[in-house]
């Protein structure tokens, strides 16, 4: 059953991506909602635990937190862009090294996962 879960989500993610307007009037709202919407399968992966080995639901576990800390990031980014007047801005680098580096972190606690647990 869990398959038809994941199946439903990436359909969601797509028409979330196609349907949500993302010209400049709108900056971030594309992002935003699809950081929102997987808020949702995050929490009830957390929750159910529905796969039957424990590193399976730590796998997909670690993929959702990915995701949704660089969805997070990048709204971040894209806010702080927006805002004109200064504020919290940090440079177009370390903002690319900061995602880069939570992405490394996750690959990197996956691949442990994986060829230690299995």
């Amino acid at each position: 059953y869990w398959e038809s879960f994941v199946m439903a989500r990436k359909l969601v993610a797509q028409a979330i991506v196609s349907v949500v307007p993302s010209n400049p009037p709108h900056h971030g709202e594309v992002m935003l909602t699809f950081l929102l919407f997987m808020l949702v399968p995050l929490c009830a992966q957390l929750i159910l635990q529905p796969l039957r080995h424990r590193v399976h639901n730590t796998l997909e576990m670690l993929s959702l937190l990915s995701v949704v800390l660089t969805l997070f990031v990048g709204v971040y980014i894209n806010l702080s862009a927006a805002a004109k007047d200064g504020g919290l801005s940090l440079a177009p680098d370390l903002k690319f090294t900061l995602v880069m580096l939570a992405n490394l972190v996750f690959a990197a606690l996956f691949l442990y996962l994986c060829l230690n647990l299995l």
